[in-house]
């Protein structure tokens, strides 16, 4: 289970607060970074709660960089 300040703050927002994040994400005049769309959707499936064993900074970025080796300090920026 991943946990730290942004996982934290996720679970504060509604399902409407999450779906407007995801939306303010998607958009290319505030977000010019693929991969936090992709970040944002590795995690979704897990809102509101993210207390799943499925849900792993390695699982996590094997999803993000399938063909790289896992990089903590890369995961840690993106969180």
């Amino acid at each position: 289970m991943i946990s730290g300040k942004t996982i934290e703050l996720l679970k504060t927002f509604s399902e409407d607060e999450f779906l407007q994040f995801g939306l303010f994400l998607d958009s290319p005049f505030h977000n010019k970074d693929k991969i936090l769309i992709a970040l944002y959707n590795s995690v979704k499936n897990f809102h509101p709660n993210y207390d799943s064993n499925r849900l792993t900074k390695e699982k996590i970025f094997a999803k993000l960089y399938p063909k790289k080796k896992y990089n903590d300090a890369r995961i840690r920026n993106l969180l």
